[in-house]
């Protein structure tokens, strides 16, 4: 329930602030007043499209509204993450002056559609064109849906709807690649053959790259080598002569005559026992690697062919990586291999989409059971529901037939109704008058609010087109409506004003620079003139306030 609605700049209205309570409020005033400003600055603050021309005016625009939260808004809050205000939940939109758009619900920050999915669990606002939704066949099908108990089977339908959906689009997939890998198979074969006479290996390259670098320094490599080789072992003046030399004449020594020799000097005979053989160990090491050295120009000129070759492949397909090139030929053959099980999976994504479609036309019929037993229950409750609004010959039907299947379901819903004797039902989109339209919709809202749960309803004008004993009628089952749910009605007709339990007046007046948009709570004597006015007109007379007491049940 709105408790309290604040609006700051919003076009003509400066700053206001008013109290709701439960019951039906009614809002009334002279045509131009301002009333449609106050429902377009809270379709605002519940997530609407901001007019530059209404919102902002040079001032920051704020409309705020506190509800009375509901259970149901439990899973809203915990999904957005936004903190919970005890009982309260407090929607606020602010406009800049220079046009930036906020919106916040408990002070968290939050996006328009928040607000928007907020609002459509706080308060439904339906005004006078609206009743034309009655003629759009997606509306029909939501309002049968209220009466035929169907959210289990809706459920279920829209699961079904959308397995098969998502396996029909595997299907499709698995086929569309299939006709394209066929369409490309000779061309396919033709790069894996290429392939398979190579056969890429992975560090090939880098591997033949270095044997190439040795080839074609052979020459050099072996002379370096072997000439250390010889530097070691090679005549008498080699390296490890002398050191064998130098052994042997350290041999000669009697090193017992040293009475001062340190353990690393009583050492030295082993150190060049230990080079010694370090030496010959590493000239025999040298020895054959040097025989390892192929200078064969057979062995070069087939490293550059086979490099040549695996770099032409890489600029045949467009890389520039060994790595790309392997991924292309192992892509290659995966492509012809899937080739060979595309049949396969084809046959399996075909069954999965008969499985899903079997559980689809399953869902669909049970779903359409649901609201052609809910459409036969609605049709009657909204014939005795409605006739008592000056519509005593209305005879009401709905045709719920097969449609293509869609998310919603497989039904086309269509409400008829004849409005005189003997007279056929027809669709109510060819017969109803938009008098008789807007007493439909009010029965329609007022059958509705119990099983939708919404805990504010807002009628502007949907009395219009009706007068007298009717608009006597549509105003008392505001008021009845008004005791499950909190109403607002804004009206023109004083038959519906005076059933409220509290009335509002928004009026404007002209200040020096401006005009300004006021609502003000009337007294029990401002709505009887009030009401008064609405009879009579400006020059309000003894009569039209005698009448106005009696419509609102007060004594003279």
């Amino acid at each position: 329930m709105l408790t309290n609605l604040k609006i700051q700049n919003y076009a003509l209205i400066r700053d206001l602030e008013i109290e709701l309570g439960p019951g039906l409020t009614i809002v009334t005033g002279e045509t131009g007043a301002g009333k449609s400003i106050m429902l377009g600055a809270m379709a605002l603050m519940l997530g609407g499209r901001a007019d530059g021309k209404t919102a902002g005016n040079g001032k920051k625009t704020v409309v705020e509204g506190t509800f009375t939260a509901p259970e149901r808004l439990n899973d809203f809050l915990t999904r957005n993450d936004i903190d919970s205000e005890g009982e309260e939940l407090i929607l606020r939109r602010e406009i800049s002056a220079s046009g930036r758009s906020r919106g916040f619900i408990n002070d968290t920050p939050v996006g328009l559609k928040v607000l928007e999915e907020a609002g459509d669990l706080l308060i439904d606002i339906h005004s006078q064109h609206q009743n034309h939704a009655l003629t759009d066949p997606a509306a029909q099908i939501k309002i049968i849906d209220c009466f035929s108990n169907n959210e289990k089977e809706r459920e279920a339908y829209r699961k079904a709807y959308l397995d098969f959906v998502a396996a029909e689009k595997s299907l499709r997939a698995a086929r569309d690649s299939e006709a394209r890998s066929r369409q490309n198979e000779e061309f396919l074969r033709f790069q894996l053959e290429y392939l398979d006479k190579l056969k890429p290996k992975a560090g090939e390259l880098a591997v033949l790259e270095r044997r190439l670098e040795m080839l074609s320094s052979a020459g050099e490599i072996s002379e370096r080598i072997n000439g250390a080789r010889d530097l070691l072992l090679e005549g008498d003046d080699s390296a490890i002569e002398k050191i064998s030399s130098a052994r042997s004449l350290l041999e000669g020594v009697n090193w017992e005559l040293f009475s001062d020799l340190s353990e690393e000097d009583a050492g030295l005979l082993q150190r060049f026992e230990s080079a010694y053989l370090e030496l010959r160990d590493a000239a025999e090491s040298l020895e054959g690697i040097a025989e390892r050295v192929n200078a064969d120009p057979k062995a070069l000129e087939k490293t550059e062919s086979r490099i040549g070759k695996l770099y032409d492949a890489q600029a045949r397909f467009k890389v520039t990586e060994e790595s790309e090139l392997l991924a292309i030929y192992s892509d290659l053959r995966n492509q012809l291999n899937s080739l060979e099980t595309i049949g396969e999976d084809i046959e399996a994504l075909a069954a999965r989409v008969k499985e899903t479609g079997a559980i689809l036309k399953a869902a669909s019929a049970a779903l359409t059971a649901t609201r052609r037993k809910g459409a036969d229950f609605f049709a009657v409750r909204l014939a005795e529901t409605a006739r008592p609004l000056g519509l005593k010959n209305l005879k009401v039907g709905v045709s719920v037939t097969k449609a293509r299947l869609g998310i919603s379901g497989g039904d086309a819903v269509e409400i008829l109704c004849s409005f005189n004797k003997n007279q056929e039902l027809v669709p109510l989109a060819s017969t109803a008058s938009g008098g008789e339209l807007s007493r439909l919709m009010l029965s329609i809202k007022t059958l509705t609010a119990e099983y939708l749960g919404m805990p504010t309803i807002i009628f502007d004008e949907v009395d219009t087109g009706v007068s007298g004993e009717t608009a006597d009628r549509m105003g008392a089952m505001m008021a009845d409506l008004g005791k499950v749910i909190q109403v607002v009605s804004i009206t023109h007709l004083p038959q519906v004003a005076a059933k409220g339990n509290v009335h509002f007046k928004v009026g404007k007046h002209d200040e020096e620079e401006t005009t300004v948009t006021t609502v003000v709570r009337l007294s029990e004597e401002e709505r009887i003139r009030e009401i008064a006015r609405m009879l009579a007109g400006a020059e309000i007379n003894g009569a039209a306030l005698m009448n106005a007491r009696s419509l609102m049940g007060v004594e003279k």
